[in-house]
């Protein structure tokens, strides 16, 4: 009789237990679905993800570019400020902008934005391109701006193009590294010439600057006057695909000229000339 009173008693225990677990089991349980809950993503996340509502730079009333033709490149912005309209050409040289047969590439309508502090901008969109010209100390920059990256610069004035003008042009004394059959430098001073003509351009050396003598470095006949960023240039090529003589005009009387370097011996230079009397 005491043995089932005990087997009794341990079963009764036991099952109050399990009973004690299995509401320990089902609190937990409900804790975990709230805690779950508090995991969802809140407004504020959501928010951070949308794309961005930008509307572009502020418009202002006025800029102070003036009209004119402004040169990037070999492309003219021509620019009217009267009907806010720009209009950018590509020429393939001199002779093509003279005579007005570039290639069109776009027109846009532009409009005055505060490019900076104190600073307002002419601002017009072409595809992914987006331009800004604003003057800066008395020259008109531009920034030209893709995604990420962006060029900038000084937007040539096209309306007042210089052409090295006919005539012959002598340099400062030069130092020259003269080189023999045997391989031995020597140092010399030497001065440079360049002479223009309407069909060639030749560069001589010679010892004084008043006789260019029989040196002749290089020659170009029938010379194309290209345009390159606001500068009319004459390119003379090197026997070596690559090495080329460059020349543009600074002024009436005074042009630069840089002849590429290939080997010691070589009169490379890159410096002003003046135009003889």
């Amino acid at each position: 009789m005491k043995r089932r009173i005990k087997f009794l008693t341990l079963t009764l225990a036991v099952l109050s237990l399990g009973f004690v677990l299995t509401s320990c089991a089902e609190s937990n349980s409900q804790g975990g679905a709230t805690s779950t809950s508090v995991q969802t993503p809140n407004a504020s996340t959501s928010v951070q993800q949308q794309p961005s509502t930008s509307v572009g730079p502020t418009e202002v009333q006025d800029c102070d570019v003036p009209t004119g033709k402004y040169m990037i490149t070999t492309t003219v912005y021509d620019y009217d400020k009267t009907t806010k309209k720009v209009i950018a050409t590509e020429y393939t040289n001199y002779t093509s902008y003279l005579n007005n047969t570039g290639t069109k590439k776009f027109e846009a309508d532009v409009k005055f934005v505060e490019y900076s502090s104190g600073v307002s901008a002419v601002y017009f969109v072409n595809g992914d391109y987006t331009y800004y010209f604003y003057m800066n100390e008395g020259v008109v920059k531009y920034r030209q701006v893709k995604g990420f990256s962006y060029s900038s610069g000084t937007a040539a004035s096209a309306d007042s193009l210089l052409v090295p003008a006919v005539g012959t042009y002598v340099s400062e004394a030069k130092e020259h590294t003269k080189v023999d059959s045997q391989g031995n430098r020597t140092k010399e001073t030497v001065y440079y010439f360049i002479e223009v003509s309407e069909g060639s351009v030749k560069v001589y050396v010679g010892e004084t600057n008043t006789t260019k003598g029989d040196t002749l470095v290089l020659e170009q006949n029938n010379y194309v006057l290209e345009l390159i960023s606001g500068k009319v240039v004459i390119r003379m090529p090197h026997q070596t695909e690559g090495y080329k003589c460059t020349i543009y005009a600074k002024s009436a009387t005074t042009i630069h000229a840089t002849n590429d370097y290939e080997k010691a011996g070589d009169y490379d230079f890159s410096c002003d000339f003046t135009k003889m009397a």
